[in-house]
């Protein structure tokens, strides 16, 4: 499934190298999180307001998940408990995720 993760440029170059890894989140529980790109915008939004960081600092990972690694949390947006091995990286994008 064609999805996005939002991050920022500081991480673009592990995540390149190493890929998406579930250890390494923010949150209480280790997960990736994605949306379908019809919410790369608001994506852009959320990771700016929930680190207080600019626009202009975040990327955007433009990825092939397969479907069956994920979970939908709501309406477009989905996690995964399992790592995402860089070959899953179709595209990396600046802050406009379209």
């Amino acid at each position: 499934m064609r999805l996005i993760h939002t991050t920022f440029e500081k991480n673009r170059e592990s995540i390149v190298a190493r890929g998406l890894v579930a250890a390494y989140a923010l949150s209480s529980t280790e997960r990736v999180w994605f949306c379908k790109p019809f919410k790369g915008k608001w994506a852009v939004k959320h990771v700016c307001r929930r680190h207080r960081e600019k626009a202009a600092n975040v990327v955007v990972f433009v990825l092939d998940v397969p479907e069956s690694w994920l979970h939908r949390y709501a309406d477009g947006v989905y996690f995964t408990y399992k790592d995402i091995p860089p070959a899953c990286i179709a595209e990396v994008r600046g802050s406009s995720p379209v």
